[in-house]
């Protein structure tokens, strides 16, 4: 089933569902049926959060069969409710989470349950008419059904260890008085050449001892129990310590009742007619006795006892009548003979929690329902997903952004929806076929000059431009135009190149570079080509082929920082629906060739303008920015989410204008003994401060923007004098102030997002993140006054940047760094 829409999304599925409208969806910053992202799933191999399942991944049904997840479906930030239930387990879904339930009445006389949402059932309430008891159970699962193991010792053995055995460094002990127990023992471990041998002085202690044997290259006695135990990790174990291995505890239904027995002939005992009691010190044991119970279709209520040395707990168990959880007849006798109620599960409450990332997944079982937390039976189940599902049968394409993004669709997207990234897509038709070039080793520009038979200077007005510099030159400008909708180099214009790109400078390049550039896509157009060949042409060359897809529509993301050869793909689809989809005052990759393809493209216009990400007062700081910008979106905030804008002290990011800004940063919080992490890492940012010990040097350098220069002096004076170098500006302002060597120092010692105090990034690398606590970095800077003293224009690339920076922050946003656009409001 679908996650419940919007209305904005309704309206955008409703648009889309007929199949004969181009859509383009404004989607704002930030924007079903849902478990929490934490939430555990039951799997044959164990319990795994619900945001980590894919599409096709095994899970267990309430029938205890395996099952594979058909749909993984985030919702982003949902109002969540903590379900307590009578068993003490407690489940975190959101208000439109299905459950299968069953009113006391229906439950009474065995009748088949109903599907509700967590919202339907508190609206009916929890309790009877009367007060006196809860309304709604949930359904009791079956034995999980597992295979068979294979287990190193006897299941029930095992768990008569882990009640009464002494694991410790001496003689493993047992202890019990019940005569049949060790004529058991004695018959499992005897074969084993381990014999069990009353204590004198405490008869019902026995220790399990080797006989006088050794094992070939095992220096004295060899006892297999005790290596049994150590290859379990329970060898040494105190009896606070001790717990269930994972290959008993995903064993067989009949094995882990086996275990259990074993674990209740030794430390449990009848409670009456229709349920049991286990004690033990060991809060893991615990817990793995409650998986056991409640694996095998029963309940398990656990409290805490203090006792005079340590705390135990206690645990109440029921099974299914036919499930005896003792062997001891002693114990067994009589079990649930005259028991007229089998384990059930009552909903006791149901109360808000904190907001937070829900995940809905869809199930191929027959009921739809999966065990989340304490083998609890519950239902199954973003836009554009809501809308490829809407119309199933129809074939779609998801051109996702990058490799991460599509990785993710293809674990929630319906199966007749294919997600791939544009180089993909391209790689299958045509970049296939230039496998061999793209593994070609880097060739040198010198190289490069003398394949396209550059052999002379090119002269400029400031002097000459090598032959080797003339090939990087002419290979930026291929760059560019494989990022761009040009389909004839020739007009290409060539990129701007710090220190050549001055007007006379610029004149005499657009005049050369082209033709050369035209040789060389000559030579990149071959299979067997020379030169170096990257991802981004053989992409270029697909585009400009004209391809046309076999999918009934073609669903476009992030559309507002397209790739124009990726929009030229989508746009030239003849026989297929369009939607593209993006938020248009996010659109800040310009500078590097992406274009907006939302702007001029004809569809029918829907906003989504719902963001749970934050709440509204984050919003209504981004909402100030796409004032000025005069959007057509305002967002509005989730009003679960109690956001603030607020001072911070300790952030968990802070965000910077420029890559120096965070370096800077870096600096001061490490001399705080901060551990701090940088957005996508260092790398560029010391080979930056490379160049600048080369230049130093005056042995020139390979950077791309850097290698017009001959010196660091030449450098600092083109960001002086030249406005084209107040990019490279607070690059060079750090390098002088500090030294490239302790830049270089700042970079090694960054340290993994796991593991740090504090993240910093740049505004760009922060677009798809989110924090909890941002603070704004001084670095962004309020334009300069007019000659009449009022405010300054906001160039439109910055405004967007800013919108980008705020809509980072879930919780807390400090934006000093940016409350200057209050002036211009």
């Amino acid at each position: 089933m679908a996650p419940k829409p919007t209305l904005e999304q309704t309206a955008i599925v409703d648009a889309f569902t007929p199949g004969d409208k181009n859509l383009v969806v404004e989607a704002g910053a930030g924007a079903g049926k849902a478990l929490r992202a934490d939430q555990p799933v039951l799997t044959p191999t164990g319990w795994r959060p619900i945001a980590e399942l894919a599409v096709g991944d095994p899970i267990i049904g309430r029938d205890g069969l395996t099952y594979d997840v058909s749909g993984v479906y985030p919702q982003g930030v949902r109002p969540l409710y903590a379900i307590r239930l009578s068993d003490g387990n407690t489940v975190i879904a959101d208000a439109e989470h299905r459950w299968l339930v069953q009113h006391h009445k229906r439950r009474d006389r065995g009748t088949p349950g109903e599907v509700l949402t967590t919202a339907q059932i508190l609206e009916r309430g929890l309790t009877r008419p009367a007060g006196n008891g809860a309304r709604w159970f949930l359904p009791m699962p079956e034995p999980v059904k597992l295979p068979e193991a294979e287990l190193p010792l006897d299941p029930w053995l095992l768990g008569l260890l882990l009640g009464d055995g002494m694991l410790g460094k001496g003689t493993l002990v047992i202890s019990t008085a019940d005569a049949p127990i060790i004529d058991r023992v004695r018959a499992l471990v005897e074969p084993m050449g381990v014999t069990a041998t009353p204590n004198p002085t405490r008869p019902i202690d026995y220790r399990l001892s080797a006989r006088r044997t050794t094992k070939p290259g095992h220096r004295g006695f060899w006892n297999p129990l005790v290596e049994a135990l150590k290859g379990l990790g329970l060898r040494g174990v105190m009896s606070h310590e001790k717990f269930v291995p994972q290959v008993y505890a995903f064993a067989s239904a009949d094995q882990r009742l086996e275990l259990l027995r074993g674990l209740l002939d030794s430390d449990g005992h009848r409670s009456n007619g229709d349920s049991a009691e286990f004690v033990t010190t060991s809060s893991r044991l615990a817990e793995d006795v409650r998986w056991l119970v409640q694996s095998l279709g029963g309940t398990a209520t656990l409290v805490e006892k203090p006792t005079t040395h340590k705390l135990a707990y206690r645990m109440r168990i029921k099974l299914p009548a036919h499930l005896v959880p003792f062997w001891l007849e002693r114990k067994a006798a009589g079990w649930c003979d005259d028991a007229r109620v089998i384990p059930f599960r009552a909903i006791r409450s149901i109360t808000p929690v904190e907001p937070g990332e829900a995940v809905c997944i869809s199930v191929t079982a027959p009921d739809h329902l999966y065990l989340t937390t304490g083998c609890i039976p519950t239902h199954n189940t973003s836009t554009l997903k809501m809308a490829a599902a809407a119309t199933p049968g129809r074939r779609g394409l998801y051109i996702a952004y990058n490799r991460a993004i599509k990785e993710d669709a293809e674990k929630s997207f319906p199966k007749d929806v294919i997600c791939k990234t544009a180089h993909g897509l391209a790689y299958g038709a045509v970049g296939k076929l230039y496998a061999r070039r793209l593994r070609a080793p880097r060739m040198p520009s010198l190289q490069i000059a003398k394949l396209l038979r550059i052999n002379s200077p090119l002269y400029v007005p400031g002097g000459i431009i090598p032959p080797a510099v003339v090939a990087r030159i002419v290979m930026s400008t291929v760059a560019k135009f494989c990022h761009s909708a040009h389909t004839n180099i020739l007009l290409q214009s060539v990129p701007r190149i710090p220190g050549f790109d001055d007007p006379e400078t610029m004149r005499v390049l657009a005049a050369e570079i082209p033709l050369l550039a035209m040789k060389a896509w000559e030579d990149l157009t071959r299979v067997d080509g020379k030169l170096p060949f990257s991802h981004d042409v053989y992409l270029k060359i697909y585009s400009m082929s004209g391809p046309q897809l076999p999918y009934d529509y073609v669903l476009m993301d992030e559309a507002q920082d397209a790739n124009p050869p990726v929009t030229a793909i989508v746009e030239g689809q003849r026989n297929a629906q369009k939607v593209l989809v993006g938020d248009q005052s996010q659109a800040i990759y310009g500078w590097r060739g992406s274009s907006d393809a939302m702007a001029g493209f004809d569809g029918v216009r829907l906003t989504l303008s719902q963001s749970f990400r934050f709440g509204p007062a984050v919003a209504e700081e981004a909402n100030k920015w796409l004032e000025y910008l005069d959007a057509p979106l305002r967002l509005r905030g989730f009003e679960q989410i109690n956001s603030r804008i607020d001072a911070l002290a300790e952030p968990d990011a802070l965000l910077c204008r420029t890559n120096a800004a965070t370096i800077a940063a870096a600096m001061d919080a490490m001399k705080n003994g901060s551990r701090v992490a940088l957005v996508g890492g260092g790398k560029s940012i010391a080979a930056l401060a490379e160049a600048a010990i080369q230049l130093k040097a005056g042995a020139g350098c390979s950077h791309p923007e850097l290698y017009a220069f001959k010196t660091w002096g030449e450098v600092q004076d083109y960001c002086e004098n030249e406005e084209a170098g107040s990019d490279l500006a607070p690059f060079v302002k750090l390098i002088d102030s500090h030294g490239a060597d302790v830049v270089l120092d700042i970079v090694g010692r960054l340290t993994s997002e796991d593991r740090a105090d504090l993240v910093l990034s740049t505004a760009h690398k922060a677009k798809g993140r989110e924090w909890h606590h941002v603070k704004v970095a001084d670095d962004f800077s309020e334009p300069k006054p007019k000659d009449d003293g009022s405010p300054g224009m906001i160039r439109r690339e910055d405004a967007m940047l800013a919108y980008v920076t705020v809509t980072r922050a879930q919780y807390v946003l400090d934006n000093a760094g940016l409350a200057w656009i209050d002036n211009y409001l």
